[in-house]
């Protein structure tokens, strides 16, 4: 049995009926009461259960201070972000939007400039960046500002923002710098550091590639197709897939590069596939590879040749060397790029299903190709 130090069932009763009168709501502290015990309930078990139960019965409570809340004349800054957030917590993103600049608008607060931040990240960047400013401009030792820095950065990067990812890295890096150094024992710490400078470098990498010539494509051993370099393929919209045959995401992609090779490769489209030598031997029969350390690049080029075939993958496949894996800032599969007709990089996507839409939007944009939409 859970102990929370409260009965949840009459916390939700309290709040389906007005026991206090309307002008005594304490609505921010309400709020902070729903917030605290459903803390102590998740805190008090590890049992996802009880958490999913926990996060009901918040919800329930934040639906209860919303409708008591109803009819108040004058509620204070701290009142209106609280209901902001009751709102935001049951997926009223709008309504959070409006309460939140209302108490902006009573309290020029940092807290409230984050709250902001929050919920413009996944439709108002620019939005979300400028209330992150400000609430660095009006408190800069917040303890939060470093955790909206790392959501903002990411948020850039799903965009392919590279350029508006990098201010937010360079700032972590400092940060996390700063406290490797303190604790220089630590390899915690020292993890994390490495680990920003990575995605500072690679958001770096990527910016000065997009709009530029793509970095020479050295494939090392062709298993499918013509030999060829991107220079070769200037005056086609090229998209180079760095996959693996022994990974799920890259294979989940392959019906979707199927598609657009069937829709688009009689229009401009080449696809070809890349990558590095795994020393994995594949069995058609299994569909399934193993790894031999002696495996040789012909028999693991034969192997490459036998998924396609039993794939029906019909684009150019090709080993490359990790020197090219690192001037295209590979760390993750799938991983596409994709050139325009003049051979410069119109767009790199990373992982899978989440982009496989703008992945068709950019090749279409690209050739030229009106959508049904446009």
């Amino acid at each position: 049995m859970i102990r929370s130090g409260i009965c949840w069932v009459c916390l939700a009763a309290l709040f389906a009926a007005p026991t206090l009168a309307e002008e005594e709501l304490d609505v921010a502290g309400v709020y902070q009461a729903i917030v605290a015990d459903y803390q102590r309930v998740v805190g008090a078990t590890e049992n996802a259960a009880g958490h999913a139960a926990a996060g009901r019965l918040a919800r329930v409570g934040y639906r209860g201070l919303i409708s008591r809340a109803i009819g108040i004349d004058e509620l204070s800054a701290d009142d209106l972000h609280a209901l902001g957030q009751c709102h935001e917590a049951i997926g009223e993103t709008e309504t959070a939007k409006e309460l939140y600049a209302k108490s902006l608008a009573a309290d020029a607060a940092a807290r409230t400039h984050l709250s902001l931040a929050r919920v413009n990240l996944r439709d108002d960047l620019t939005k979300a960046d400028e209330h992150l400013a400000s609430a660095v401009e009006l408190q800069p030792e917040h303890p939060d500002l470093n955790r909206f820095r790392l959501s903002l950065a990411a948020a850039h990067q799903r965009e392919r923002d590279w350029a508006g990812s990098v201010p937010f890295l360079e700032h972590l890096l400092g940060y996390t710098k700063t406290l490797s150094e303190r604790a220089p024992a630590s390899s915690r710490l020292k993890i994390g550091h490495d680990a920003v400078q990575k995605q500072l470098d690679r958001a770096r990498r990527f910016d000065g590639m997009t709009g530029n010539a793509a970095p020479a494509l050295k494939v090392e051993h062709w298993a499918q197709g013509e030999a060829t370099a991107l220079d070769g393929l200037k005056g086609k919209v090229v998209l180079v897939d760095f996959c693996a045959m022994w990974a799920k995401p890259s294979r989940d992609r392959i019906e979707l590069l199927k598609e657009l090779q069937g829709e688009f490769g009689d229009k401009g489209l080449a696809i070809v596939g890349v990558t590095l030598a795994y020393k994995h031997k594949y069995d058609a029969e299994t569909d399934k590879v193993t790894v031999e350390e002696k495996l040789s690049a012909e028999d693991e080029c034969a192997g490459i040749a036998e998924f396609a075939k039993k794939h029906e993958i019909p684009w150019r496949l090709g080993v490359i060397g990790q020197e090219t894996v690192d001037q295209y800032g590979v760390a993750t599969l799938p991983h596409t790029v994709v050139l325009d007709n003049e051979g410069n990089v119109a767009a790199i996507l990373l992982g899978g299903e989440k982009n496989a839409g703008d992945l068709e939007t950019i090749v279409t944009t690209a050739l030229g190709i009106q959508t049904k939409d446009e």
